[in-house]
Protein backbone atom coordinates (compact mmCIF):
# COMPACT_ATOMS: atom_id res chain seq x y z
CA UNK A 1 0.00 0.00 0.00
CA UNK A 2 2.83 2.38 0.85
CA UNK A 3 4.49 1.61 -2.49
CA UNK A 4 1.24 2.36 -4.32
CA UNK A 5 0.85 5.69 -2.50
CA UNK A 6 4.48 6.52 -3.29
CA UNK A 7 3.97 5.65 -6.97
CA UNK A 8 0.78 7.74 -7.23
CA UNK A 9 2.46 10.69 -5.49
CA UNK A 10 5.48 10.46 -7.82
CA UNK A 11 3.24 10.16 -10.87
CA UNK A 12 1.11 13.15 -9.81
CA UNK A 13 4.10 15.38 -9.17
CA UNK A 14 6.32 14.47 -12.08
CA UNK A 15 4.04 13.34 -14.91
CA UNK A 16 3.48 15.90 -17.63
CA UNK A 17 1.28 16.69 -20.61
CA UNK A 18 2.79 17.19 -24.07
CA UNK A 19 1.60 20.32 -25.89
CA UNK A 20 4.19 20.94 -28.64
CA UNK A 21 6.94 19.14 -30.58
CA UNK A 22 9.50 20.39 -33.07
CA UNK A 23 11.72 17.76 -34.69
CA UNK A 24 14.79 18.76 -36.67
CA UNK A 25 16.50 16.01 -38.64
CA UNK A 26 19.22 15.39 -41.17
CA UNK A 27 18.38 13.74 -44.47
CA UNK A 28 19.08 10.02 -44.84
CA UNK A 29 21.93 8.27 -46.64
CA UNK A 30 22.72 9.87 -49.98
CA UNK A 31 24.99 9.63 -53.00
CA UNK A 32 28.29 11.56 -52.88
CA UNK A 33 27.94 15.22 -53.80
CA UNK A 34 30.91 15.08 -56.19
CA UNK A 35 31.13 12.48 -58.97
CA UNK A 36 32.88 12.27 -62.34
CA UNK A 37 31.14 12.96 -65.64
CA UNK A 38 29.78 9.38 -65.72
CA UNK A 39 28.57 9.54 -62.09
CA UNK A 40 31.30 7.26 -60.72
CA UNK A 41 32.97 8.04 -57.41
CA UNK A 42 36.64 7.64 -56.50
CA UNK A 43 36.05 4.00 -55.54
CA UNK A 44 34.55 3.09 -58.93
CA UNK A 45 31.02 2.96 -57.56
CA UNK A 46 28.24 3.99 -59.94
CA UNK A 47 25.50 6.37 -58.76
CA UNK A 48 22.39 7.70 -60.42
CA UNK A 49 22.96 11.39 -59.63
CA UNK A 50 25.16 13.34 -57.17
CA UNK A 51 23.74 14.04 -53.73
CA UNK A 52 20.46 12.17 -54.18
CA UNK A 53 18.75 10.22 -51.37
CA UNK A 54 19.33 6.46 -51.63
CA UNK A 55 16.93 3.61 -50.86
CA UNK A 56 18.76 3.24 -47.53
CA UNK A 57 18.06 6.90 -46.78
CA UNK A 58 14.38 6.39 -47.60
CA UNK A 59 14.17 3.38 -45.29
CA UNK A 60 15.93 5.27 -42.48
CA UNK A 61 13.32 8.00 -42.44
CA UNK A 62 10.37 5.69 -42.92
CA UNK A 63 11.44 3.88 -39.73
CA UNK A 64 11.83 7.18 -37.87
CA UNK A 65 8.27 7.94 -38.95
CA UNK A 66 7.08 4.60 -37.57
CA UNK A 67 8.88 5.37 -34.32
CA UNK A 68 7.14 8.76 -34.15
CA UNK A 69 3.78 7.09 -34.85
CA UNK A 70 4.25 4.80 -31.86
CA UNK A 71 5.32 7.65 -29.60
CA UNK A 72 3.07 10.55 -30.60
CA UNK A 73 -0.05 8.72 -31.81
CA UNK A 74 -0.21 5.34 -30.07
CA UNK A 75 1.45 6.09 -26.71
CA UNK A 76 0.92 9.81 -26.02
CA UNK A 77 -2.25 10.30 -28.09
CA UNK A 78 -0.77 13.63 -29.12
CA UNK A 79 -1.46 13.57 -32.88
CA UNK A 80 -4.73 12.55 -34.49
CA UNK A 81 -4.99 9.03 -35.88
CA UNK A 82 -6.18 10.61 -39.13
CA UNK A 83 -3.70 13.01 -40.71
CA UNK A 84 -4.66 16.59 -39.98
CA UNK A 85 -2.65 19.11 -42.01
CA UNK A 86 -3.45 21.81 -39.42
CA UNK A 87 -1.65 19.84 -36.72
CA UNK A 88 1.54 19.17 -38.66
CA UNK A 89 3.75 21.69 -40.47
CA UNK A 90 6.58 20.30 -42.61
CA UNK A 91 9.55 22.41 -43.72
CA UNK A 92 12.43 21.36 -45.92
CA UNK A 93 15.45 22.93 -47.52
CA UNK A 94 15.37 23.13 -51.29
CA UNK A 95 17.23 19.87 -51.93
CA UNK A 96 15.79 16.64 -53.31
CA UNK A 97 17.33 14.58 -50.52
CA UNK A 98 15.75 16.65 -47.73
CA UNK A 99 12.35 16.79 -49.42
CA UNK A 100 12.38 13.03 -50.02
CA UNK A 101 13.49 12.40 -46.42
CA UNK A 102 10.50 14.38 -45.14
CA UNK A 103 8.18 12.45 -47.47
CA UNK A 104 9.56 9.08 -46.37
CA UNK A 105 9.33 10.00 -42.70
CA UNK A 106 5.76 11.14 -43.10
CA UNK A 107 4.76 7.87 -44.80
CA UNK A 108 6.09 6.12 -41.70
CA UNK A 109 4.25 8.50 -39.38
CA UNK A 110 0.98 7.64 -41.13
CA UNK A 111 1.85 4.23 -42.50
CA UNK A 112 -0.07 1.63 -44.53
CA UNK A 113 -2.35 0.33 -41.77
CA UNK A 114 -3.14 3.77 -40.36
CA UNK A 115 -6.40 5.57 -40.91
CA UNK A 116 -6.32 8.37 -43.47
CA UNK A 117 -8.67 11.20 -44.25
CA UNK A 118 -8.06 10.79 -47.97
CA UNK A 119 -10.94 8.34 -48.49
CA UNK A 120 -12.98 8.42 -51.69
CA UNK A 121 -16.65 7.49 -52.08
CA UNK A 122 -18.39 5.92 -55.07
CA UNK A 123 -19.62 9.21 -56.49
CA UNK A 124 -16.16 10.74 -56.20
CA UNK A 125 -14.72 7.74 -58.02
CA UNK A 126 -17.02 8.43 -60.99
CA UNK A 127 -15.94 12.04 -61.36
CA UNK A 128 -12.25 11.61 -60.63
CA UNK A 129 -11.11 10.89 -64.20
CA UNK A 130 -8.90 13.72 -65.49
CA UNK A 131 -9.29 15.18 -69.01
CA UNK A 132 -7.06 12.62 -70.72
CA UNK A 133 -7.54 9.79 -73.19
CA UNK A 134 -8.71 6.76 -71.21
CA UNK A 135 -6.69 3.99 -72.80
CA UNK A 136 -7.09 0.31 -72.00
CA UNK A 137 -4.24 0.40 -69.49
CA UNK A 138 -5.63 3.49 -67.79
CA UNK A 139 -9.07 1.86 -67.61
CA UNK A 140 -7.52 -1.21 -65.99
CA UNK A 141 -5.90 1.04 -63.40
CA UNK A 142 -9.22 2.80 -62.75
CA UNK A 143 -10.92 -0.59 -62.27
CA UNK A 144 -8.27 -1.60 -59.72
CA UNK A 145 -8.56 1.73 -57.90
CA UNK A 146 -12.34 1.37 -57.72
CA UNK A 147 -11.87 -1.74 -55.57
CA UNK A 148 -10.35 0.31 -52.74
CA UNK A 149 -11.60 3.27 -50.75
CA UNK A 150 -8.45 5.37 -50.55
CA UNK A 151 -7.60 8.12 -53.02
CA UNK A 152 -4.24 6.56 -53.90
CA UNK A 153 -3.08 2.93 -54.05
CA UNK A 154 -1.02 1.46 -51.19
CA UNK A 155 -2.66 4.03 -48.87
CA UNK A 156 -0.13 6.64 -50.02
CA UNK A 157 -0.87 10.09 -48.66
CA UNK A 158 -0.24 13.42 -50.36
CA UNK A 159 1.14 16.02 -47.97
CA UNK A 160 2.14 19.69 -48.12
CA UNK A 161 5.88 20.30 -47.75
CA UNK A 162 6.94 23.93 -47.41
CA UNK A 163 10.25 24.70 -49.06
CA UNK A 164 12.44 27.10 -47.13
CA UNK A 165 13.32 30.03 -49.36
CA UNK A 166 17.12 30.30 -49.31
CA UNK A 167 16.98 33.74 -50.91
CA UNK A 168 15.39 35.32 -47.85
CA UNK A 169 17.96 36.32 -45.27
CA UNK A 170 15.67 35.24 -42.44
CA UNK A 171 16.24 31.62 -43.40
CA UNK A 172 19.86 31.81 -44.54
CA UNK A 173 20.79 29.17 -41.95
CA UNK A 174 19.68 26.64 -44.55
CA UNK A 175 21.68 28.12 -47.40
CA UNK A 176 25.16 26.70 -47.98
CA UNK A 177 26.27 30.16 -49.07
CA UNK A 178 25.24 31.77 -45.78
CA UNK A 179 27.55 34.63 -44.81
CA UNK A 180 30.00 33.17 -47.31
CA UNK A 181 32.82 35.66 -46.72
CA UNK A 182 32.91 34.87 -43.00
CA UNK A 183 32.66 31.12 -43.60
CA UNK A 184 35.62 31.24 -46.02
CA UNK A 185 37.57 33.40 -43.56
CA UNK A 186 37.11 30.87 -40.75
CA UNK A 187 37.80 27.92 -43.06
CA UNK A 188 41.18 29.40 -44.02
CA UNK A 189 42.05 29.95 -40.37
CA UNK A 190 40.98 26.43 -39.43
CA UNK A 191 42.86 24.71 -42.24
CA UNK A 192 46.04 26.34 -40.92
CA UNK A 193 45.32 25.37 -37.31
CA UNK A 194 47.29 22.78 -35.34
CA UNK A 195 44.20 20.56 -35.10
CA UNK A 196 43.79 20.32 -38.87
CA UNK A 197 47.51 19.83 -39.36
CA UNK A 198 47.26 16.92 -36.93
CA UNK A 199 44.30 15.45 -38.84
CA UNK A 200 46.14 15.87 -42.12
CA UNK A 201 49.26 14.14 -40.78
CA UNK A 202 47.15 11.32 -39.35
CA UNK A 203 45.57 10.61 -42.73
CA UNK A 204 48.84 10.75 -44.64
CA UNK A 205 50.60 8.54 -42.08
CA UNK A 206 47.81 5.95 -41.96
CA UNK A 207 46.34 5.87 -45.45
CA UNK A 208 48.39 7.74 -48.06
CA UNK A 209 50.65 4.81 -48.97
CA UNK A 210 47.68 2.52 -49.60
CA UNK A 211 45.69 5.14 -51.50
CA UNK A 212 48.70 6.00 -53.63
CA UNK A 213 48.78 2.36 -54.66
CA UNK A 214 45.04 2.38 -55.36
CA UNK A 215 45.10 5.64 -57.35
CA UNK A 216 48.48 4.82 -58.92
CA UNK A 217 50.06 8.08 -57.79
CA UNK A 218 52.60 9.41 -55.30
CA UNK A 219 52.61 12.13 -52.67
CA UNK A 220 50.50 13.27 -49.75
CA UNK A 221 46.89 14.40 -49.69
CA UNK A 222 45.45 17.87 -49.02
CA UNK A 223 42.51 18.75 -46.78
CA UNK A 224 40.10 19.50 -49.68
CA UNK A 225 40.96 16.13 -51.24
CA UNK A 226 40.37 14.33 -47.93
CA UNK A 227 37.00 16.07 -47.55
CA UNK A 228 35.94 14.80 -50.96
CA UNK A 229 37.38 11.31 -50.42
CA UNK A 230 35.68 10.91 -47.04
CA UNK A 231 32.34 12.13 -48.37
CA UNK A 232 32.44 9.49 -51.09
CA UNK A 233 33.67 6.74 -48.79
CA UNK A 234 30.99 7.40 -46.13
CA UNK A 235 28.30 7.50 -48.84
CA UNK A 236 29.46 4.09 -50.08
CA UNK A 237 29.53 2.60 -46.58
CA UNK A 238 26.07 3.88 -45.63
CA UNK A 239 24.61 2.62 -48.89
CA UNK A 240 25.94 -0.88 -48.22
CA UNK A 241 28.47 -0.87 -51.07
CA UNK A 242 31.08 -3.62 -51.01
CA UNK A 243 34.47 -1.95 -50.52
CA UNK A 244 36.23 -5.02 -49.12
CA UNK A 245 38.62 -4.96 -52.07
CA UNK A 246 40.25 -1.91 -50.46
CA UNK A 247 41.12 -4.05 -47.46
CA UNK A 248 42.11 -7.19 -49.36
CA UNK A 249 44.21 -5.64 -52.11
CA UNK A 250 45.32 -2.28 -50.70
CA UNK A 251 45.56 -2.95 -46.96
CA UNK A 252 43.11 -0.16 -46.03
CA UNK A 253 41.35 -0.90 -42.73
CA UNK A 254 37.73 0.04 -43.49
CA UNK A 255 36.75 0.48 -39.83
CA UNK A 256 39.70 2.79 -39.18
CA UNK A 257 38.94 4.82 -42.30
CA UNK A 258 35.23 5.09 -41.40
CA UNK A 259 36.02 6.31 -37.87
CA UNK A 260 38.57 8.77 -39.22
CA UNK A 261 36.17 10.16 -41.85
CA UNK A 262 33.30 10.53 -39.39
CA UNK A 263 35.51 12.36 -36.93
CA UNK A 264 37.10 14.49 -39.64
CA UNK A 265 33.67 15.43 -41.00
CA UNK A 266 32.42 16.44 -37.56
CA UNK A 267 35.45 18.62 -36.88
CA UNK A 268 35.50 20.10 -40.37
CA UNK A 269 31.82 21.07 -40.21
CA UNK A 270 31.72 22.64 -36.76
CA UNK A 271 35.24 23.53 -35.71
CA UNK A 272 34.85 27.08 -36.99
CA UNK A 273 31.75 27.52 -34.85
CA UNK A 274 33.39 26.09 -31.76
CA UNK A 275 36.58 28.16 -32.11
CA UNK A 276 34.80 31.47 -32.80
CA UNK A 277 35.49 33.21 -29.49
CA UNK A 278 32.72 35.76 -29.95
CA UNK A 279 30.24 33.18 -31.35
CA UNK A 280 29.34 35.75 -34.01
CA UNK A 281 29.06 33.35 -36.93
CA UNK A 282 27.16 30.82 -34.80
CA UNK A 283 24.63 33.21 -33.29
CA UNK A 284 23.97 35.05 -36.54
CA UNK A 285 23.57 31.74 -38.38
CA UNK A 286 21.20 30.12 -35.87
CA UNK A 287 19.08 33.15 -35.00
CA UNK A 288 16.36 32.40 -37.61
CA UNK A 289 15.91 28.81 -36.44
CA UNK A 290 15.73 29.56 -32.72
CA UNK A 291 13.55 32.63 -33.18
CA UNK A 292 11.06 30.50 -35.05
CA UNK A 293 11.31 27.71 -32.46
CA UNK A 294 10.58 30.13 -29.60
CA UNK A 295 7.63 31.62 -31.46
CA UNK A 296 6.09 28.18 -32.01
CA UNK A 297 6.61 27.23 -28.37
CA UNK A 298 5.26 30.48 -26.94
CA UNK A 299 2.18 30.46 -29.18
CA UNK A 300 1.28 26.87 -28.27
CA UNK A 301 1.76 27.63 -24.57
CA UNK A 302 -0.51 30.71 -24.92
CA UNK A 303 -3.18 28.49 -26.46
CA UNK A 304 -2.84 26.05 -23.55
CA UNK A 305 -2.85 28.77 -20.88
CA UNK A 306 -6.06 30.18 -22.31
CA UNK A 307 -7.56 26.69 -22.43
CA UNK A 308 -8.42 27.02 -26.09
CA UNK A 309 -9.38 23.62 -27.49
CA UNK A 310 -8.98 22.54 -31.10
CA UNK A 311 -6.97 25.63 -32.02
CA UNK A 312 -4.87 24.64 -35.02
CA UNK A 313 -3.86 28.16 -36.05
CA UNK A 314 -0.39 27.21 -34.78
CA UNK A 315 0.76 23.65 -35.61
CA UNK A 316 1.60 21.47 -32.65
CA UNK A 317 4.01 19.19 -34.53
CA UNK A 318 6.67 20.85 -36.72
CA UNK A 319 9.14 18.93 -38.89
CA UNK A 320 12.37 20.54 -40.18
CA UNK A 321 14.21 18.48 -42.81
CA UNK A 322 17.78 19.73 -43.03
CA UNK A 323 21.45 18.84 -43.14
CA UNK A 324 24.35 18.01 -40.87
CA UNK A 325 25.32 21.70 -40.96
CA UNK A 326 21.94 22.92 -39.68
CA UNK A 327 21.65 20.14 -37.09
CA UNK A 328 25.23 20.40 -35.84
CA UNK A 329 25.07 24.20 -35.70
CA UNK A 330 21.91 23.90 -33.63
CA UNK A 331 23.72 21.59 -31.19
CA UNK A 332 26.67 23.97 -30.98
CA UNK A 333 24.35 26.93 -30.32
CA UNK A 334 22.82 25.13 -27.33
CA UNK A 335 26.26 24.19 -25.99
CA UNK A 336 27.47 27.79 -26.22
CA UNK A 337 24.26 29.44 -25.00
CA UNK A 338 23.92 27.27 -21.91
CA UNK A 339 27.66 26.91 -21.19
CA UNK A 340 27.49 23.11 -21.41
CA UNK A 341 30.91 21.57 -20.79
CA UNK A 342 30.24 17.85 -21.26
CA UNK A 343 31.97 16.73 -24.45
CA UNK A 344 29.42 13.94 -24.93
CA UNK A 345 26.63 16.52 -25.28
CA UNK A 346 27.59 17.11 -28.92
CA UNK A 347 26.41 14.15 -31.02
CA UNK A 348 27.83 13.73 -34.51
CA UNK A 349 24.79 14.28 -36.80
CA UNK A 350 25.26 11.28 -39.08
CA UNK A 351 22.66 10.43 -41.72
CA UNK A 352 19.05 10.54 -40.42
CA UNK A 353 20.05 11.93 -37.02
CA UNK A 354 17.13 13.75 -35.42
CA UNK A 355 16.44 15.92 -32.41
CA UNK A 356 13.18 16.77 -30.68
CA UNK A 357 12.18 19.83 -28.69
CA UNK A 358 9.16 18.78 -26.62
CA UNK A 359 7.16 21.26 -24.52
CA UNK A 360 5.20 19.86 -21.59
CA UNK A 361 2.79 21.32 -19.10
CA UNK A 362 3.67 20.15 -15.60
CA UNK A 363 0.83 17.94 -14.49
CA UNK A 364 0.93 19.32 -10.95
CA UNK A 365 -0.12 22.65 -12.48
CA UNK A 366 -3.45 21.29 -13.71
CA UNK A 367 -5.36 22.35 -10.61
CA UNK A 368 -4.04 25.91 -10.69
CA UNK A 369 -6.65 28.54 -11.39
CA UNK A 370 -4.29 30.49 -13.62
CA UNK A 371 -1.43 28.96 -15.59
CA UNK A 372 1.69 30.88 -16.56
CA UNK A 373 4.97 30.16 -18.34
CA UNK A 374 6.53 28.75 -15.18
CA UNK A 375 4.19 25.76 -15.52
CA UNK A 376 5.97 24.49 -18.64
CA UNK A 377 9.20 22.64 -19.33
CA UNK A 378 11.27 21.93 -22.45
CA UNK A 379 12.84 18.52 -23.10
CA UNK A 380 15.68 18.28 -25.62
CA UNK A 381 16.08 14.79 -27.12
CA UNK A 382 18.75 13.76 -29.60
CA UNK A 383 18.59 10.36 -31.34
CA UNK A 384 16.19 9.07 -28.69
CA UNK A 385 18.32 10.19 -25.75
CA UNK A 386 17.07 12.85 -23.35
CA UNK A 387 19.94 15.33 -23.32
CA UNK A 388 18.56 18.08 -21.06
CA UNK A 389 15.40 19.60 -19.56
CA UNK A 390 14.76 23.26 -18.80
CA UNK A 391 11.98 25.30 -17.27
CA UNK A 392 10.46 27.17 -20.18
CA UNK A 393 11.22 30.59 -18.68
CA UNK A 394 14.91 29.70 -18.37
CA UNK A 395 15.07 28.22 -21.86
CA UNK A 396 13.31 31.20 -23.41
CA UNK A 397 15.26 33.93 -21.61
CA UNK A 398 18.69 32.44 -22.33
CA UNK A 399 17.96 31.71 -25.98
CA UNK A 400 16.35 35.09 -26.65
CA UNK A 401 19.37 36.86 -25.16
CA UNK A 402 21.65 35.26 -27.77
CA UNK A 403 19.58 36.06 -30.86
CA UNK A 404 20.67 38.76 -33.27
CA UNK A 405 18.53 41.37 -34.98
CA UNK A 406 18.23 41.30 -38.74
CA UNK A 407 20.26 44.52 -38.88
CA UNK A 408 23.08 42.91 -36.87
CA UNK A 409 23.13 39.92 -39.20
CA UNK A 410 23.14 42.09 -42.31
CA UNK A 411 25.96 44.24 -40.96
CA UNK A 412 28.06 41.29 -39.77
CA UNK A 413 27.72 39.42 -43.06
CA UNK A 414 28.00 42.68 -45.01
CA UNK A 415 24.76 41.98 -46.85
CA UNK A 416 24.21 45.74 -47.04
CA UNK A 417 27.41 46.49 -48.94
CA UNK A 418 26.69 47.82 -52.43
CA UNK A 419 29.48 45.68 -53.83
CA UNK A 420 28.10 42.55 -52.21
CA UNK A 421 24.70 41.86 -53.71
CA UNK A 422 23.79 38.78 -51.70
CA UNK A 423 20.19 38.50 -52.89
CA UNK A 424 19.95 36.94 -56.40
CA UNK A 425 16.70 38.83 -56.92
CA UNK A 426 18.58 42.13 -56.55
CA UNK A 427 21.19 40.92 -59.02
CA UNK A 428 18.42 40.07 -61.51
CA UNK A 429 16.86 43.50 -61.05
CA UNK A 430 20.20 45.17 -61.84
CA UNK A 431 20.63 43.03 -64.96
CA UNK A 432 17.09 43.82 -66.18
CA UNK A 433 17.59 47.53 -65.45
CA UNK A 434 20.88 47.63 -67.41
CA UNK A 435 19.27 45.73 -70.27
CA UNK A 436 16.35 48.17 -70.41
CA UNK A 437 18.74 51.13 -70.36
CA UNK A 438 20.72 49.58 -73.22
CA UNK A 439 17.56 48.94 -75.28
CA UNK A 440 16.25 52.45 -74.60
CA UNK A 441 19.59 54.00 -75.59
CA UNK A 442 19.73 51.94 -78.78
CA UNK A 443 16.15 52.86 -79.76
CA UNK A 444 16.73 56.54 -78.96
CA UNK A 445 19.94 56.63 -81.00
CA UNK A 446 18.28 55.02 -84.02
CA UNK A 447 15.31 57.35 -83.70
CA UNK A 448 17.71 60.29 -83.64
CA UNK A 449 19.43 59.07 -86.81
CA UNK A 450 16.08 58.51 -88.53
CA UNK A 451 14.89 62.04 -87.74
CA UNK A 452 18.26 63.38 -88.83
CA UNK A 453 17.83 61.52 -92.11
CA UNK A 454 14.39 63.02 -92.69
CA UNK A 455 15.43 66.61 -92.15
CA UNK A 456 18.96 66.50 -93.55
CA UNK A 457 19.93 67.86 -96.99
CA UNK A 458 23.45 66.45 -96.84
CA UNK A 459 23.65 63.79 -99.64
CA UNK A 460 26.68 62.07 -98.09
CA UNK A 461 24.93 61.76 -94.69
CA UNK A 462 21.77 60.47 -96.38
CA UNK A 463 23.76 57.89 -98.31
CA UNK A 464 25.49 56.73 -95.06
CA UNK A 465 22.17 56.46 -93.21
CA UNK A 466 20.56 54.57 -96.08
CA UNK A 467 23.37 52.02 -95.95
Amino acid sequence: MKLLILYLTFHFIFSKKLIFVLTHFRHGARAPVSLDENNYDLFKQKWLYPGELTVVGQRMHYLIGRHNHERYIDQLNFLSKNFNSNEIHILSTNFNRTIQSALAQFQGLYYLNSSFNDRINDNQKKISNPPINITKDIQNEIDKLNLINSALPQFLQTIPINIINNIEYDMEIYDVSYCVDKVIEYAKINFESDLFKKLLNEFNNKFSKSFNKFFNQIGNYSIPYIINLCDQFISDIYDGRDLNFLEYFYNINLNDLENYCLDFGRINSFFSLITDNNNSLLYSMMTPFFRELLNYMKNRIDIDINNITNDNSIPKFVMFSGHDASLGSMETFIIKAFNITEESFFVNPIYSSSCFFEVYRKENSTNKKFLDYSDYIVDYIFNDKLMKSWDFNEFYSIIISKLWSKEQINNYCEFNKETNISDPRITLKYIILLLLIFIFTLVAFNLYLFIKYLISDDPELNKFLEN
